[in-house]
């Protein structure tokens, strides 16, 4: 049949930031897959085993700073598999520094971070996107089952749209204010 989705002239080369437990389990295994679209340039994670080791498995350089990633910018974007409490900082400096990138799982701690996540990405003219995963959750794997059942085709009832959470991506540019990097600015916590 075919691919049915258009594959780019070259693949978008992404820094994997992140090299633990998702990033090793999930991530490392569909590169492969992904290689028409998308291929990993390097891996960055503070702690210097992992990074070694999944960019070892990659072919990939390894870095313990992001700073000297960033400097050193072997990709044209990033995807983000760290904990979630680094999301709201890595993005914001990923994105002041003119990088695209999209965060696995969840945006932010708090809705303001998410916030000023959008106002970074803005401001530098770079795109920010993050993916949730709800094809993992098992509660979600069954509503798509029974959201899938033909029964629903022999129902007068309407089947239900899949939920999913949007997909934010965001144009614009200028510098970086200082309360977006100490978190969350006073603006944005009422």
């Amino acid at each position: 049949m075919g691919n049915l989705l258009p594959t780019p002239a070259e693949p978008l080369r992404l820094a994997l930031i992140g090299a633990g437990n998702r990033a090793q389990v999930t991530y490392q295994p569909l590169w492969e897959a992904l290689r028409p679209w998308c291929r990993p340039s390097a891996v960055c994670d503070p702690v210097k085993e992992n990074s070694d080791n999944l960019a070892a498995a990659l072919g990939v350089p390894a870095y313990t700073d992001i700073r000297q990633l960033v400097r050193d910018r072997p990709m044209e974007a990033a995807l983000v598999v760290t904990p979630v409490p680094s999301h709201h900082s890595i993005s914001v400096f990923l994105s002041s520094n003119g990088i695209p990138n999209h965060t696995e799982t969840t945006w932010a701690s708090m809705v303001c971070q998410a916030k000023e996540m959008l106002v970074v990405a803005r401001q530098n003219n770079v795109i920010v996107r993050v993916a949730e995963n709800f094809f993992r959750m098992p509660i979600d794997r069954f509503a798509q089952t029974v959201r899938d059942q033909a029964t629903w085709a022999a129902s007068a009832v309407s089947p239900p749209t899949p939920t999913t959470r949007a997909t934010t991506t965001t144009r614009a540019g200028s510098p970086l204010p200082n309360a977006i990097r100490n978190g969350c600015s006073a603006s944005n916590t009422r």
